[in-house]
């Protein structure tokens, strides 16, 4: 079964902070359904690679929403 969300953001940001709240947002949804099993796909390579930790440069903002991905 799929299921669709949707969210708005409320505040101005990059299409990097874009990213990381959607992905943060579906985590979020996900734990509340409480799915068992989750495959997450990424269009935004920096993204990706930043949660992966495969790059070491990131700005403290990202790095806090690379942290909450990781909790």
């Amino acid at each position: 079964m799929k299921t669709l969300i949707s969210c708005r953001l409320e505040f101005e940001c990059t299409n990097n902070t874009a990213e990381y709240e959607a992905l943060v947002q579906g985590f979020n949804k996900a734990i509340y359904l409480k799915v068992k099993c989750l495959k997450v796909f990424g269009d935004s390579d920096i993204i990706v690679r930043q949660v992966r930790n495969s790059i070491h440069y990131m700005s403290p903002h990202f790095k806090g929403y690379q942290q909450e991905v990781w909790k």
